[in-house]
This record gives structure tokens, C-alpha cells and sequence, in this order.
């Protein structure tokens, strides 16, 4: 997968507080049942209700996570985040 961005600059992130979802995984068996979409607008609203402008996904680079983030509007950053690279450098940050 490549990033159409890399050239073009983004606006630094001004990060007060990162917090970091550790785990967010739904078995194949229940994605069929929306439990996915809904745990993710869950932490949509509970971010929104913090005051956050601004979520980002730091992801295991499979078809299928790639694939829902997209879905949800997110897309991929040029340049992840520090923190968050140095965390997982393998992952797909969105």
C-alpha cells in the first residue's frame, strides 16, 4: 500500500494528551454482527466528548483493519507519530 500523501506537507499535530487504545480486535465471526462499527463509534463519541478533534489508528497492517479504517473516514498519515512509531513501527498509522 502506498501513501499518495508522502509529498505533501501536513500541519504539525499539537497533541495535549495522546491516550492509546492497547488492543481493539473483533473475531471474524462477530464482524458480520456490527459489534465493530459499534465499538468503534463508542470510542469515536468518547473521544469526541474529551474534547478531541483528532483520533488516530496505529494498526496491524492486514487487509481487513486497513480496509474498516478506511471505511470509518480515517486516512493514511505521511509522517505517523513519533510516539506512536516508536511504540509499533510495523503497524499502518491512519
Amino acid at each position: 500500500m502506498t501513501d499518495i500523501r508522502q509529498h505533501q506537507q501536513e500541519p504539525p499535530i499539537d497533541f495535549k494528551r495522546l491516550t492509546r487504545v492497547e488492543l481493539s480486535s473483533v473475531s471474524e465471526a462477530f464482524r458480520v454482527t456490527g459489534v465493530d462499527r459499534r465499538l468503534s463509534g463508542e470510542l469515536d463519541l468518547i473521544a469526541r466528548a474529551a474534547g478531541d478533534t483528532e483520533m488516530v489508528v496505529s494498526a496491524t497492517p492486514s487487509e481487513n483493519t486497513v480496509r474498516f479504517s478506511l471505511i470509518r473516514s480515517y486516512e493514511l498519515m505521511a509522517r505517523p507519530l513519533p510516539e506512536l512509531y516508536e511504540l509499533e513501527p510495523e503497524d499502518v498509522h491512519l
